[in-house]
């Protein structure tokens, strides 16, 4: 499952059977500056385990939108 939010692609991977995370990278290539810990990234992971693809992206748009990454 893939979508655009903002200006962000989310990918959701299943990890494990029922253990889904979200892949975040920014549209237009630039990497993803994050709060905690400080840094810069192409891609990031989403660090919570979901059962499902749709709650893992549920939880990636609440951590763009919580201002934790730009």
């Amino acid at each position: 499952m893939l979508i655009h939010y903002k200006t962000y692609r989310i990918e959701a991977v299943e990890q494990e059977t029922d253990r889904w995370r979200a892949a975040i990278s920014r549209l237009d290539g630039q990497p993803i500056k994050v709060a905690i810990p400080p840094g810069e990234h192409m891609v990031v992971i989403s660090s919570v385990d979901s059962l499902t693809g749709k709650a893992a992206i549920d939880l990636a748009k609440q951590s763009i939108d919580g201002g934790g990454m730009n």
